[in-house]
């Protein structure tokens, strides 16, 4: 059974068509039926997947994957853009990860890497660094490739958050969000060219961060004229997305790397 970006480009338009609240019962068969297309994501996720380029189909392959898991969590987000797609059951993507066998993130204390902002609640200390409030939804590793973060709602000093552009600035490296703008790599293709972004890996391995490691291979320098600080650079890199301004939607943050250490 074929397990192409097409084969995947199908699934999602069978979803979209789905009646609101569609659950496993519309995707599992899809995926029983496919073994090694599981069976590939997770080789993206071995321990030394991170140390070398992998084909352009499999990026391909975990791009389309990710277009799966932006609808499945839109019953978990808050509907703040205007759209009448209310999607998959909330139970969904519970069950998803479950079926590609994905671990849930458990990191509770809030780091970029991990947590992706949903919304800000502004603390009376300006320099209140920043705390988790609420999860609402958990986010997911394939073995050590982070496939999604978890979203939250946080709480942060104004001098450390500026909450429009932490939680409503446009967000890259996404496609589909419905609480904030979104921009990746699929945008301005067709229908088909689209499908043909390649999808950023993250990994967390060995006591470190490892920020959209394809760029140490491929990527080229910084635009001319781009007006970003070193820090707001690494911010867009680690954020997705502003933090203490908004950044707008024209940046090209697709070429920056970047490692930290993390505690084993």
């Amino acid at each position: 059974m074929s397990d192409s970006v097409w084969d995947i480009k199908a699934l999602f338009g069978s979803l979209l068509a789905c009646p609101d609240g569609w659950g496993a019962s519309e995707f599992a068969p899809w995926f029983e039926q496919r073994p090694q297309l599981r069976a590939a994501l997770h080789e993206c996720g071995a321990p030394d997947a991170h140390r070398s380029p992998i084909p352009p189909e499999r990026r391909w392959q975990l791009y389309g994957v990710s277009r799966l898991v932006d609808i499945l969590l839109v019953p978990h987000q808050p509907h703040y853009m205007e759209s009448a797609y209310l999607g998959a059951a909330p139970t969904a993507w519970s069950d998803f990860t479950a079926m590609i066998g994905a671990v849930p993130i458990s990191e509770n204390e809030f780091h970029p890497f991990f947590h992706e902002i949903v919304d800000v609640i502004v603390a009376d200390d300006p320099r209140e660094p920043v705390t988790i409030a609420q999860q609402h939804w958990p986010g997911a590793f394939l073995g050590n490739l982070l496939l999604v973060r978890s979203g939250v709602t946080v709480r942060a000093g104004s001098s450390i958050l500026d909450p429009h552009s932490a939680a409503r600035s446009s967000m890259y490296w996404t496609f589909w969000r419905c609480y904030r703008k979104v921009q990746d790599l699929s945008n301005g293709w067709g229908s088909n060219s689209q499908w043909r972004a390649s999808f950023r890996r993250d990994y967390c391995i060995d006591g470190e961060l490892r920020y959209n490691i394809d760029a140490r291979w491929e990527g080229d320098p910084a635009p001319a004229g781009d007006d970003l600080t070193p820090r707001e650079r690494l911010d867009l890199l680690r954020f997705r997305h502003g933090v203490l301004r908004d950044l707008g939607t024209e940046r090209w943050p697709y070429d920056d790397h970047h490692v930290e250490r993390w505690r084993p």
